[in-house]
């Protein structure tokens, strides 16, 4: 739990303080708001890391993975059409 709640963390501050709204690296300062809890070394070493081929590489193979799953969840948007659907095709089997 603490590992995704860091995860989620770290990416929040990447896409808030650290890109556009292009999505290009910005070199942004340490946010006040969370100067209590990281160390302006600590913020500039996030950004450096961030800011790798490596990680660009990484981050971009997984956005590509991410963009088309071969199953998409569909259980919570289901509606009342699929719903139909759903009951139309049940019934017909039976």
């Amino acid at each position: 739990m603490a590992g995704k709640l860091l995860r989620g963390f770290r990416t929040f501050l990447t896409s808030k303080f650290l890109r556009d709204a292009e999505g290009n690296f910005v070199d942004a300062e340490l946010p006040s708001k969370y100067g209590s809890l990281i160390s302006q070394k600590e913020w500039d070493t996030f950004k450096f890391k961030r800011n790798t081929p490596e990680f660009k590489s990484v981050s971009e193979t997984n956005r590509e993975r991410a963009s088309s799953p071969p199953y998409p969840y569909r259980k919570g948007r289901v509606g009342y059409g699929r719903l139909e659907q759903s009951m139309v095709s049940i019934y017909k089997l039976q």
